[in-house]
């Protein structure tokens, strides 16, 4: 079973400090992704990473973000994958749904492998209904 972990759970996951608002279901979320990493199932793209690297104010913080993330097997982007993602946004586009770049790529990769996505993002609900994914339940 291979998992592609999107930004919106690995930023959960990365948070420096669980606050007071952390709520139960968070931490159900970050226990089901811990899961997937000891079962060696979560997978990163390429585009996750760059976002997740992004806006880091120190140096220090990015080198060991970048570490911990290399950590991660990539599912590489291939062909057309780039065309296809596209092509799926104005598909979902046209029937009045907006999906990012990023969310495209990932849907057009999981649609690819047959791999499940792992999401707090409710894009990819709406998207599922368009082009098949399997989405991951914590």
């Amino acid at each position: 079973m291979s998992v592609i972990v999107d930004t919106s759970v690995w930023s959960l996951a990365l948070k420096r400090r669980a606050s007071a608002k952390t709520t139960a279901k968070q931490g159900e979320i970050v226990q089901e992704l811990v899961k997937l990493i000891d079962k060696s199932s979560a997978l990163i793209v390429a585009p996750v990473r760059q976002e997740l690297l992004s806006g880091l104010s120190f140096k220090d913080q990015f080198q060991k973000l970048k570490e911990i993330l290399r950590a991660f097997p990539e599912v590489i982007v291939v062909g057309d994958e780039y065309e296809n993602a596209a092509e799926l946004s104005n598909l979902a586009s046209a029937k009045g749904i907006q999906s990012t770049p990023v969310d495209s790529l990932i849907w057009a990769i999981a649609i690819r492998t047959k791999f499940s996505i792992f999401s707090l993002d409710s894009d990819f609900q709406r998207l599922s209904k368009i082009a098949p994914i399997k989405l991951w339940k914590a």
